[in-house]
């Protein structure tokens, strides 16, 4: 092997090992992880344990306060916007890649004011970004449409989207770390090895 060859070799190797520094690029690495038998058993078997169901209450999620009031609306939030079954998946679209986004979709009262939240919808991370003030308070997200640009790009309030994080290692970050960060390098070998 001539010593241009493992030049170029070497530097094929370089590239494939690059990981994503962007975030919108990571979580592209996280799905093709996804794909992944092992590591898609993974993530899970993490939101399994971790949304285990507890005997007492025969759910994942139940609200504990001395305040019955508060203890019975958000036992009623919860029923009507599925949240038991909507758990698993948050859960493990967090440890997957590190956050989870969520739309909040409210009734609509007569008078035209917003009315009770009904229901949770997933959002694709792709074009949402959290606005935070200087001391790193969320003031909001800007939601740029697909193929619009500059200037399509909106601000809506903090509370029309649930951002769930997984702090831990990147506490650094405005968008969590995900639990599979770590693999990343480990994935992209024993793909190469196995001719993936």
């Amino acid at each position: 092997i001539c010593e241009n060859q493992m030049g170029n070799g070497w530097a094929w190797y370089q590239q494939q090992m690059k990981l994503a520094t962007e975030r919108l690029a990571r979580y592209t690495e996280y799905r093709n992880m996804d794909a992944d038998d092992i590591i898609s058993a993974a993530a899970d078997l993490y939101a399994e344990d971790a949304t285990t169901i507890n005997l007492d209450t025969g759910k994942s999620l139940w609200v504990e306060s001395e305040n019955e009031e508060v203890r019975s609306i958000i036992e009623a939030l919860f029923e009507r916007i599925g949240m038991e079954e909507l758990v698993f998946p948050v859960t493990r679209e967090t440890a997957l890649m590190g956050d989870c986004f969520c739309g909040v979709i409210q009734s609509v009262r007569a008078e035209g004011t917003p009315g009770d939240i009904v229901r949770l919808v997933f959002v694709d991370p792709q074009g949402l970004t959290r606005v935070n003030d200087n001391t790193g308070r969320l003031l909001g997200f800007t939601r740029t449409p697909i193929n619009a640009g500059n200037s399509g790009v909106e601000q809506t309030a903090p509370w029309e989207y649930i951002h769930w994080r997984l702090l831990g290692k990147g506490m650094g970050t405005d968008y969590g770390w995900s639990l599979f960060a770590p693999a990343r390098r480990l994935y992209r070998r024993l793909r190469m090895k196995i001719g993936r």
